[in-house]
């Protein structure tokens, strides 16, 4: 539920309060990572998440958007529901 207010609201957040708050926005992403070998909603929250701040990230989110690719690679093998593996491939194509 967090993560999907999370994605939902991020746009809304102007550039320079993102910026200030790059270090949440970082811990958010290393969160919603480590949930990518979880079960399948929290994964499509996690990968939501992660997408929302690939999609509109800012220079301060860099490094943490680097440290999710790997363990997207890694969460592939743990994916069994199509529409998140998927997901998961879409998403590493945006981070790279």
């Amino acid at each position: 539920m967090a993560l999907a207010i999370f994605a939902e609201r991020l746009p809304l957040v102007k550039t320079d309060v993102r910026a200030i708050s790059a270090p949440a926005i970082a811990a958010i992403l290393r969160l919603a990572s480590g949930l990518l070998v979880t079960p399948s909603s929290t994964v499509s929250a996690a990968l939501a998440a992660i997408r929302v701040v690939a999609s509109s990230a800012i220079n301060p989110e860099d490094a943490a958007l680097a440290e999710t690719l790997p363990k997207l690679v890694d969460a592939i093998g743990h994916i069994s529901d199509a529409g998140n593996l998927t997901a998961t491939l879409s998403l590493m194509e945006l981070t790279l």
